[in-house]
C-alpha cells in the first residue's frame, strides 16, 4: 500500500464532508504505512458562500466602435452544501433570468458564476446570487456592476490668459466624467509637438483639476507657439483625453524679478470639516502664492507633524497625505505659511473619520444536535454606528414564519431546542451611511444513529498493550461502552481511549474472546461484535 500524505488527507476531507475518519500507522521492516479509515456516511448541511467578489463593485467595458474587442467580465458566486446548491440571481431586486441571454451570458460549471462575454450598456445594475437546497438558501453580498468609461472633455474655445509677472495665478480646467474618476494632469505642448507634465514648486495641481501658479515667471508664457493642456486619463480604459487648450501671456514687470515682492495669498485649500474614512487615503490642501515662495509648516492640534510611513507632506509641503487613515488621525490640522512679505497666514481644518461597518464579533456557522441550543452572534462597528439587520433564508427575518423557540436580539438569535425544521441560513447585514458588511452562515441541526463503520484493527505495542482500533462515526459525540461476555469492561487492564479505542494493558494468552461495542447518543444503540485473538 502506497504512502498517504497530509496533502491527500486534507483532499479526502473534503470531498468527503465532515464524517470522522481515522488515521493511524504499522511499522514494519523500518518501513511506515499510513492507513485511512472513512466513515460511510456523509453529513447535510445547509449551503454557503465560499467565492463572491471582492469589492462592491465590478468594473466592465463596451465596445464603442465596430468589431472592438473588450473583456468579457464575471460576477462571482459559488457556494459549497449537500445536497449540491442550485443558484439564482436578482438584479435591481428583481427576478433575473440570465438564460434569455445565452448568446452572451453564461454560467460557470459547477458554480452560479455568471460571465457575460458581450458587455452592454444595459448589463449596469445591482446584482445578488442565492444559492439554495433543500436545506437553506444562501445569500452573497450585492454588488454594483458598472460601465468603465473616460467621457470627452466639452467643447469650448480657446482660452487666452494674461498675468502679471510675479502674481499669482489659477488656470481652471473642467475635467470629464468617467467611471472610475479619471486622473487629471496638465501637459505643456512645445511648438515641435513635444509635451511635459508642468508641476514644479510653483505650480501645484488641486484635486478638482485646477491648475495653480504660486508665482508667474517669464518663463511661463507661451508667447513661443507651446501651449497648455487639461490631460484626463483613465488607467482602466487605457484611454486618455486632452482638454482645450490655453495660451498664458506674462506682463513683465518694470522691476527686476528679485524686487517682486507678494504676501501669502490663498489660492486653494480643503474644506474647513473634512471627512476621511477609515483605513483610506485622505489628502489635505493648503495652497497659497506669493513672491517670494512660500514655505508651509503643518501641525495637528497645535504640535509639529512628524513624518512618517503614514503621514508625508506632498507637493512640496502644499498638500498633507495621511495613508491608511486610523481613528487616531482625527483632530484639527493647521498650516502655516509664511515668505517673509507682510504677515504669516494660517488656516484649520477639522478632520472626522468616518467608517464602513465591519463585523466585531464574526458569525459563525453552528451545529448541533436535535435538542441543544444554538446561538448565532453578530457584532459591528463603524461611524456613524450601524445598524444590523437579520436575514433568513435570502429574505428579512421579519418576514420568516414565526417560531417560539427563537429569539433575536440585534446582536445575537437564539433557538433552543432545536429541532430538525431549523436547519437554515441566517445572514447579518451591519449597515451605515457610508456602507455595509455582510455575512451568511447556517444553524445545521443534525441527528445521526451511531454506527461503527470498519473492521476492527489490532495493534500491539511493545508487547504489553493491546490497543483495538474502533472506526465509528455519529451525532452528536458518542458514549463508547465495550462488553465482553454481556459485562462492561472497566478498569483494571481495560480503559476506552478518549477517540473510542479499547486499550488492553498486559494481555494474557488464552481463548478467542467476543468484544461487544455499544454507542448511545440520545438513547439509540449501536451494537458491533469484534473476535480478539489475544497474543
Amino acid at each position: 500500500m502506497s504512502v498517504v500524505d497530509h496533502k491527500h488527507i486534507t483532499m479526502y476531507n473534503k470531498m468527503y464532508g465532515k464524517s470522522k475518519h481515522l488515521l493511524y500507522c504499522l511499522h514494519s521492516t523500518g518501513l511506515l504505512f499510513l492507513f485511512l479509515v472513512t466513515a460511510s456516511s456523509l453529513i447535510q448541511s445547509p449551503p454557503r458562500i465560499v467565492n463572491e467578489p471582492y469589492s462592491d463593485e465590478v468594473l466592465f467595458q463596451v465596445a464603442t466602435v465596430e468589431n472592438q474587442q473588450v473583456k468579457p467580465f464575471v460576477i462571482k458566486c459559488e457556494a459549497e452544501g449537500l445536497p449540491a446548491p442550485k443558484y439564482r440571481w436578482m438584479k435591481n431586486g428583481k427576478h433575473f433570468n440570465w438564460q434569455e441571454y445565452n448568446d452572451r451570458i453564461t454560467q460557470q460549471p459547477g458554480q452560479g458564476s455568471l460571465t457575460v462575454t458581450k458587455p452592454r450598456d444595459e448589463d449596469i445594475g445591482q446584482y445578488q446570487c442565492f444559492a439554495e437546497n433543500i436545506y437553506g438558501i444562501a445569500t452573497s453580498k450585492s454588488v454594483n456592476v458598472v460601465k468603465a468609461e473616460l467621457n470627452s472633455f466639452k467643447n469650448e474655445p480657446k482660452l487666452y490668459v494674461e498675468a502679471q509677472e510675479g502674481n499669482p495665478l489659477k488656470l481652471p480646467c473642467h475635467p470629464p466624467t468617467g467611471l472610475p474618476k479619471p486622473n487629471i494632469n496638465w501637459l505643456k505642448r512645445n511648438q515641435v509637438g513635444g509635451l511635459q507634465y508642468v508641476t514644479n514648486t510653483r505650480i501645484t495641481l488641486d484635486p478638482e483639476g485646477n491648475l495653480w501658479f504660486s508665482n508667474v515667471t517669464r518663463d511661463d508664457k507661451t508667447s513661443d507657439g507651446s501651449t497648455y493642456f487639461c490631460y484626463a486619463e483613465s488607467l482602466t480604459t487605457s484611454e486618455y483625453k486632452l482638454g482645450n487648450p490655453v495660451n498664458l501671456n506674462v506682463i513683465q514687470a518694470a522691476e527686476t524679478a528679485l524686487q517682486n515682492k507678494y504676501p501669502p495669498t490663498q489660492q486653494y485649500v480643503t474644506r474647513r470639516n473634512e471627512v476621511a474614512l477609515l483605513d483610506k487615503k485622505v489628502e489635505l490642501f493648503c495652497i497659497y502664492g506669493g513672491t517670494p515662495l512660500p514655505e508651509t509648516f503643518w501641525l495637528k492640534d497645535g504640535r509639529p507633524i512628524q513624518s512618517n510611513e503614514r503621514v508625508s507632506q506632498e507637493n512640496y509641503g502644499k498638500s498633507l497625505i495621511i495613508r491608511k487613515v486610523k481613528f487616531e488621525d482625527k483632530g484639527k490640522y493647521t498650516c502655516e505659511v509664511s515668505n517673509g512679505v507682510g504677515s504669516p497666514q494660517s488656516y484649520n481644518i477639522e478632520l472626522d473619520v468616518m467608517a464602513v461597518p465591519y463585523f466585531t464579533v464574526v458569525p459563525q456557522i453552528v451545529e448541533g444536535a436535535e435538542g441543544e441550543t444554538a446561538v448565532i452572534r453578530c457584532e459591528a462597528s463603524g461611524n456613524p454606528e450601524p445598524t444590523i439587520k437579520w436575514i433568513h433564508n435570502g429574505r428579512p427575518l421579519s418576514e420568516a414564519s414565526p417560531n417560539p423557540r427563537r429569539s433575536v436580539t440585534s446582536n445575537s438569535i437564539t433557538i433552543t431546542p432545536l429541532t430538525k425544521s431549523d436547519t437554515g441560513n441566517y445572514g447579518c447585514n451591519a449597515t451605515n451611511s457610508i456602507g455595509y458588511v455582510y455575512k451568511d452562515v447556517y444553524v445545521n441541526v443534525l441527528g445521526f444513529s451511531p454506527e461503527i463503520t470498519e473492521k476492527f484493527k489490532r495493534e500491539t505495542i511493545d508487547g504489553r498493550a493491546l490497543i483495538i482500533e474502533n472506526a465509528y462515526f455519529g451525532v452528536p459525540d458518542q458514549h463508547v461502552k465495550c462488553t465482553k461476555n454481556d459485562m462492561e469492561l472497566t478498569g483494571g487492564r481495560y480503559s476506552v481511549l478518549d477517540n473510542g479505542d479499547l486499550q488492553i494493558i498486559y494481555p494474557m494468552k488464552g481463548l478467542n474472546q467476543q468484544i461487544f461495542y455499544e454507542k448511545y447518543p440520545l438513547g439509540i444503540h449501536s451494537r458491533k461484535k469484534v473476535l480478539v485473538e489475544t497474543p
